[in-house]
């Protein structure tokens, strides 16, 4: 037969201790109000009783549940796993929680995890990218808490952005490819459909403006994806020099596709990825990649809801900028394929 255990109460270390209920909550939320002596004696009573805090009651007295609520759209993708590491070291630092959901790319979706989360209490909400849907839009502005749309920058938003640049990120890698001498690029790029990130980055190369001929090609976002994108790509009559891959993950199934057919990288062909994800630095060859600065946007996420939590400080706009990190996968042109 299981027996549950009771729930130690805040009233019964009160009795041990030989004090009021009172000012045992002083002690748990750390009011100078009580005697050093007294204290002392309380916490060491918490500590010999195992006595944990109820959050439910917690909350009921001080209106906070110091939760902060993050919908993404994936966490098969590691470029969002890494943003919510970060972002929940360094919430956890200032005492708040993160609860993480995910979306599936779906709008709709997100506006019903964001009511659940806000139903739970969450204080805040942390989404990607810059456009949702009009239910999640009345339903934040309903609740009015705050928002921050990362992975995107957009300072004219209704709501707070800190991220990258899409586009110009974009722009960046190309720009580096054609110094290489490049002309003739595939761009391997997963579903544009419900993600502004992809279309950002599509726009900003199709406004590039430059002596290169760009051929898109749209796949699914993983490495599978990537070697089916590579192949469409390597088959048609007049093959590129180089290969931009808007993930680093369509990158490696691009560089496996393309080794696999006996094209050596990057003598007769260049592949650089988009991301900076960990992967691409164990390739053989390792990828040139566009970083995006994922770590700094969650440094920035995390203190920027601190600071508005804690001190009711603005959501400040902040844009995250990346670089190309050069490895194995890229070299100069020295011939048509």
């Amino acid at each position: 037969m299981c027996t549950i255990k009771r729930r130690l109460t805040l009233r019964e270390v009160a009795r041990q201790a030989d004090v009021s209920v009172a000012t045992v909550s002083r002690v748990l939320n750390g009011s100078d109000k009580v005697v050093p002596e007294t204290r002392d004696r309380i916490q060491a009573m918490i500590e010999q009783l195992g006595y944990l805090p109820n959050p439910a009651a917690r909350t009921l007295n001080s209106g906070r549940t110091m939760t902060v609520g993050a919908i993404v759209p994936t966490l098969y993708h590691s470029i969002f796993a890494k943003f919510l590491h970060g972002l929940e070291k360094r919430l956890s630092e200032q005492g708040f929680s993160l609860v993480v959901s995910t979306s599936d790319w779906d709008q709709e979706i997100e506006a019903t995890k964001a009511r659940h989360m806000l139903a739970m209490g969450a204080e805040a909400l942390v989404v990607s990218g810059v456009d949702h849907s009009p239910n999640f839009t009345s339903l934040v502005r309903r609740y009015k808490v705050p928002i921050v749309q990362t992975s995107y920058f957009a300072p004219n938003s209704e709501f707070a952005t800190i991220g990258y640049d899409n586009a110009k990120a974009a722009r960046t890698a190309l720009k580096y490819l054609v110094g290489l001498g490049h002309k003739r690029i595939s761009v391997l790029h997963g579903p544009e459909a419900n993600n502004d990130r992809v279309s950002a980055r599509l726009q900003g190369l199709r406004s590039y403006g430059k002596d290169v001929q760009l051929d898109f090609v749209e796949t699914t976002l993983d490495i599978p994806g990537g070697r089916n994108g590579a192949s469409t790509v390597l088959s048609k009559k007049a093959m590129p020099s180089a290969i931009l891959c808007l993930s680093d993950l369509l990158a490696v199934g691009a560089l496996f596709e393309s080794q696999s057919k006996g094209i050596i990288i990057p003598t007769e062909l260049s592949i650089m990825g988009f991301e900076n994800l960990q992967i691409g630095a164990v390739t053989s060859p390792p990828l040139t990649t566009m970083s995006l600065g994922v770590e700094k946007m969650a440094t920035q996420t995390a203190a920027a809801l601190c600071a508005h939590l804690s001190e009711n400080k603005d959501i400040s706009e902040y844009e995250v900028v990346g670089d190309v990190i050069v490895r194995g996968s890229t070299a100069r042109k020295t011939k048509l394929i």
